[in-house]
């Protein structure tokens, strides 16, 4: 029996990262079928399913779904739609993979975790760092300190170039995830600061965060919207350890392939190209997008609930809450 996809928004997103990691699943598994792709745009829908080989096209996303009746269904829509479109979806009893953030705010979230909650539904946040393969491996070479409670310190420099958005807050939420993700631990002091960038834009600023963790680790967060290079790094700091996570972000990063390296005693003790560990060059793969698509398959047929939920990303949308607000600091 086939296990069938059905998708809801094919904008830039979809048809750069998710659609190429459907193909490569049904290419692992032959019973996955491409069932239908819906957006209110018919050529785009109906290009999407062309350039990927789903079966049917829609633009009505309730229509789609109660003719096909399919066993998953990503989102992949604007941040602003997000909540309305995925409280829909669970009421109407599918599981659901949803692109990140889970709603514009925190209230938004709360809406979708209640209703979550409410259908008993398999869902899963599709923040992609936690599918990139150098930060899989940099947690787990940081996993022993941190059990340890030897992880002192941990960095995350996020930039770009001509970013002017009225909100950056829905890209910032990346680099906040990705902390929560290598730390296994929520955000629970921190202290904000901006850098207003009025030549650019009304409210184009740069972002700073002073973080205490839950564990004990102190965090610091940048993110330089105006810069001359697009780049996300990470760096960490335990006893005599440090290791550094060279991202290999979007078709024009910086740091393409990527970099990870552990040095220990002021020597370095490993090396590793991003091509030492992706099995792949292609954007999908280097940036996360199918391992993340592909732990969502494997759960919803398995029937176990996934990680990465609505109620697991509150902690990451209330730091996106204060920055979009302009708050300069928060307390768990």
């Amino acid at each position: 029996m086939a296990f069938k996809l059905c998708v809801i928004g094919c904008g830039d997103i979809a048809g750069r990262c998710h659609g190429p990691s459907y193909k490569k699943y049904q290419m692992e598994n032959p019973d996955f079928e491409l069932t239908a792709c819906c957006d209110i745009d018919s050529q785009r829908a109906a290009a999407f399913e062309k350039k990927f080989g789903f079966l049917r096209h829609y633009t009505d996303f309730k229509e789609m779904l109660q003719k096909e009746n399919p066993d998953a269904v990503c989102l992949l829509i604007s941040e602003g739609h997000i909540a309305e479109v995925g409280v829909e979806i669970m009421n109407m009893g599918f599981p659901l993979f949803s692109e990140k953030p889970p709603g514009k705010n925190s209230a938004e979230t709360q809406t979708l975790i209640d209703t979550a909650e409410k259908t008993g539904v398999i869902h899963q946040v599709g923040y992609n760092r936690r599918g990139i393969p150098i930060l899989q491996k940099l947690k787990e070479m940081i996993a022993e300190p941190i059990a340890k409670k030897e992880l002192q310190y941990i960095r995350y420099d996020l930039y770009r170039i001509g970013r002017f958005d009225n909100d950056f807050s829905d890209t910032a939420v990346h680099g906040i995830d990705a902390v929560r993700y290598l730390t296994g631990a929520d955000y629970e002091k921190v202290r904000f600061s901006y850098q207003a960038l009025p030549e650019y834009g009304k409210n184009v600023k740069n972002i700073y965060m002073d973080c205490l963790m839950t564990s004990g680790v102190h965090a610091q967060l940048c993110f330089c919207t105006v810069s001359g290079v697009v780049l996300e790094r990470v760096t960490a700091h335990a006893k005599d350890n440090t290791w550094m996570a060279n991202i290999p972000i979007w078709e024009n990063g910086y740091d393409l392939p990527g970099e990870l390296t552990h040095i220990r005693d002021n020597h370095t003790h490993i090396r590793m190209s991003g091509f030492d560990l992706c099995e792949s060059d292609e954007l999908y793969m280097t940036n996360g997008f199918y391992n993340e698509n592909r732990m969502f398959f494997e759960n919803v047929r398995k029937g176990i609930a996934c990680r990465d939920t609505f109620k697991e990303s509150m902690n990451t949308v209330l730091i996106k809450d204060c920055i979009l607000l302009g708050r300069d600091g928060f307390n768990l």
